[in-house]
């Protein structure tokens, strides 16, 4: 089974707004660091968390050398923070292994999206079933741009659940956010609560179920 969250958003979001989503995805990294380090886009480098792009990956050389081999879906012992939530995080990292390797696919939400993606915006017509008629897509959806990404439940999957958290908290309809894997955001919406006061009330958006 493939690990993957996507969204789909508008063209530009309102600075001050995505202002507040790096705001908050700082408080969050701050808490995380030490035990979910990140790196930039190719695993490699700092993150970039600015005022108009938020990139990152997990470490490529990590050095870790503990647990199973990497899993590209939770088994039944994923998770932890539900112990950790009063404490320091520290079981997370442990419930999701790398094997020496944390980084896979990139993460980036930038302030606006680029202009080879904005020739592509999302059309009306979702798909064609076995008869050729069109099935049309949710019209909340129709002119909005698709992105995912495929974490592989490495330990920075913590990290990108909690900025789509934060993101879908500061920007309402703007952003539709889906998963592959919906019941396993527990880990982020729980960080998100005890760092930020909000996350609980997080849900799924229905419309971004492939």
């Amino acid at each position: 089974m493939e690990y993957i969250h996507y969204w789909r958003r508008v063209a530009k979001f309102d600075a001050k707004q995505y202002g507040n989503i790096v705001r908050d995805f700082r408080k969050v990294l701050k808490a995380l660091s030490p035990l979910v380090p990140l790196a930039g886009g190719l695993g490699k480098g700092r993150p970039v968390i600015s005022s108009k792009m938020i990139c990152f990956n997990g470490v490529e050389d990590c050095g870790h050398t503990d647990g199973i081999s990497a899993i590209a879906c939770p088994d039944e012992n994923a998770g932890g923070i539900v112990p950790a939530i009063g404490g320091d995080f520290s079981s997370l990292r442990r419930q999701r292994i790398c094997y020496g390797n944390c980084s896979h696919k990139d993460f980036t939400l930038p302030l606006e999206v680029g202009k080879r993606a904005r020739k592509n915006p999302i059309g009306k017509v979702g798909y064609y079933d076995e008869n050729g008629k069109p099935v049309c897509r949710d019209k909340s959806e129709i002119g909005l741009y698709f992105d995912f990404c495929d974490t592989a439940h490495k330990v920075y999957d913590l990290a990108v659940m909690a900025c789509l958290i934060i993101a879908k908290h500061h920007l309402k309809n703007r952003i539709i956010v889906g998963s592959t894997v919906p019941d396993n955001w527990t880990d982020g919406m729980l960080i998100c609560q005890k760092m930020l006061g909000y996350g609980l009330d997080f849900r799924l958006d229905r419309r971004a179920v492939k």
